[in-house]
């Protein structure tokens, strides 16, 4: 317009705002994936298996890394401060996930760690709420999958079904002849783009499994001061993370499943998806108070004294409990209502706090100022 203009970064904040422009990091493989090879599977092989089977029998796997002790790693300060940080936890496990098209069908989750009977375990490994294999390095092997594959197939022919299961071509996934299941491989360099657990499915599992990490380390920390985080999680072992990561994948929804397979394709062609925006997948995850959906920022809050006293017995009484379970095996509904005693206890705590100012966070002579 001719003249001189020098935006503020309010105005320049304001503007990305109302053009919803967003400063993002890049991640995922979704630039370097096959698309022409994934929209010509979809309009070829994709619609074949759909013309033969129904939905609930179109199934999905895929595995991911979890770092069961991984904890936020980013938090508020002002610029004057540096955050310590600690070792960050390096326990990592191999989870692999399954499900149908419709949702209705969540297979337990297949869970590798690196010894074969850890000493958290109970001794009858059944007794877990996953399957539980074990490799040198915690990774998934082709010796792992064609066990679970074939125990998969042995179930499906028992029930007199008929599937179709669709993988990565990962090296670990061998190629063999099943009786009940009809074994596909998706292309090559398409995995971002068309195989549904990518499609926030396993995002929105490990979102569930930091908010329950979260929630019990705040909650410790609360109710001991004298304690630190990077000490409390050393106190997670790998039984207490695979009964969260067990919770967490009853917690994702039909709808969630429903909506990345759609996403990736898996629709007939009479069914309509309305285009919306970014799908969230941390939209149906209880974050703990004052917690980011984007870091998991941990943000501590003053603990009321009375509050302290009786919740600290109860809570730790429910922790011993808690792993007597764990160690002799007891059964699911066991567990879920010990659960239901903690997320109780958990909001008994929450709403017995002492409200923090936002000056609480800041040095006293910034305040003063």
């Amino acid at each position: 317009m001719g003249k001189d203009f020098t935006p503020s970064d309010g105005w320049l904040s304001r503007w990305k705002k109302r053009s919803g422009i967003f400063y993002r990091r890049e991640h995922g493989e979704v630039r370097s994936a096959d698309q022409e090879g994934a929209q010509l599977w979809i309009e070829e092989t994709l619609r074949q298996i759909l013309s033969v089977f129904d939905p609930e029998d179109v199934y999905n796997a895929d595995e991911t890394g979890l770092y069961f002790r991984g904890l936020p790693d980013q938090g508020h300060t002002v610029s004057s401060k540096k955050l310590s940080g600690m070792k960050i936890a390096k326990d990592r496990i191999t989870v692999l996930a399954c499900c149908n098209m419709s949702g209705t069908d969540k297979r337990p989750l297949l869970v590798i760690g690196k010894s074969k009977q850890p000493r958290c375990f109970p001794t009858n490994l059944k007794t877990l709420p996953v399957v539980y294999k074990n490799s040198a390095k915690s990774w998934m092997t082709s010796c792992i999958f064609t066990d679970w594959l074939k125990d998969f197939n042995k179930e499906i022919r028992s029930s007199g079904r008929h599937i179709c299961l669709l993988v990565d071509n990962c090296s670990a996934h061998p190629k063999i002849e099943l009786s009940n299941i009809i074994y596909e491989f998706l292309p090559p360099n398409t995995t971002s783009l068309i195989q549904p657990l990518d499609q926030v499915i396993i995002r929105n599992l490990k979102g569930f499994y930091r908010s329950k990490l979260c929630c019990r380390i705040i909650t410790e920390l609360d109710l001991n001061e004298d304690i630190s985080a990077g000490e409390l999680i050393k106190t997670i072992t790998l039984l207490d993370a695979v009964h969260l990561i067990a919770e967490s994948w009853d917690n994702v929804k039909e709808s969630t499943i429903d909506h990345c397979f759609k996403h990736a394709g898996f629709r007939n062609e009479n069914d309509e998806m309305e285009e919306t925006e970014e799908f969230d997948s941390l939209a149906d995850v209880p974050l703990p108070d004052n917690v980011s959906r984007d870091d998991f920022l941990a943000v501590q809050e003053r603990d009321d004294e009375i509050c302290r006293e009786s919740s600290s017995t109860v809570f730790k009484a429910l922790g011993v409990v808690r792993k007597y379970c764990q160690k002799t095996g007891l059964e699911r509904p066991v567990f879920q209502a010990l659960r239901a005693i903690e997320k109780g206890l958990e909001q008994e705590i929450r709403q017995s706090r002492t409200q923090t100012l936002l000056t609480d966070f800041f040095p006293s002579e910034l305040t003063e100022k």
